[in-house]
């Protein structure tokens, strides 16, 4: 079974066409799927929208962040038997029709798969973001001793044995988080190029915590 993984705060205006997009690239395949949406407190309509779009919907209660709605993925995704589970974000900026070849890089046994954004040449990410996300991936490919071109990506898959063994513990740097443990664990982790696209709307989710913890 495969589970796709949305995370979604207030994101009515593309969570529809997101799922719409998956079922589509998902339709020319073999595989067994299932889209699940959770919803982190949105005060919009992206549950009833996700819900009525097809997918399996979780909501948090309140906006806990991307890495408590990360680790709610996992749970309700082992929960639903998944074998493979893919990480994709709602905001259309990386495109379904990647998700298969992320998938059967899984399949062909690697344990961690992740999306690369910087093998295009993303003219539409600002200079300074593109700068240090390049420098925060040096960093991490320093801590783990393992090349990685982009440590944020939001776009992975990952088998079962990931999912159960891997405990994530960060509020906010679960992507690295993930990858460090995966590598420590000598889990296989590879990298393939994936098209990275403009946001199409809304703005970054950010938790309530990390909000509190950076105000001065």
């Amino acid at each position: 079974m495969i589970i796709i993984t949305i995370p979604a705060f207030n994101e009515e205006k593309t969570i529809s066409e997101i799922i719409a997009d998956i079922k589509k690239a998902m339709s020319a395949t073999k595989y067994h799927y299932k889209i699940l949406v959770v919803d982190d407190g949105s005060s919009d309509n992206t549950a009833k929208i996700a819900k009525e779009s097809g997918a399996v919907v979780y909501s948090h209660p309140m906006n806990y962040g991307l890495a408590e709605t990360f680790k709610t993925e996992i749970e309700k995704a082992l929960e639903m038997n998944a074998d493979i589970i893919v990480h994709i974000d709602a905001d259309g900026q990386y495109l379904a029709d990647d998700i298969p070849k992320m998938i059967r890089a899984v399949e062909d046994g690697n344990d961690l798969v992740l999306g690369n954004r910087f093998s295009s040449e993303l003219r539409h990410m600002p200079a300074i973001k593109k700068f240090g996300n390049r420098a925060f991936s040096r960093v991490i490919s320093h801590v783990t001793g393992f090349k990685i071109n982009d440590a944020q990506t939001g776009f992975r898959a990952f088998n079962r044995d990931v999912a159960k063994k891997i405990e994530i513990c960060s509020m906010h740097t679960y992507t690295q988080e993930q990858i460090i443990r995966a590598v420590k664990l000598k889990f296989r982790v590879r990298e393939i190029p994936v098209r990275f696209m403009p946001r199409k709307s809304g703005k970054k989710k950010t938790s309530r915590l990390r909000k509190l913890t950076t105000r001065k």
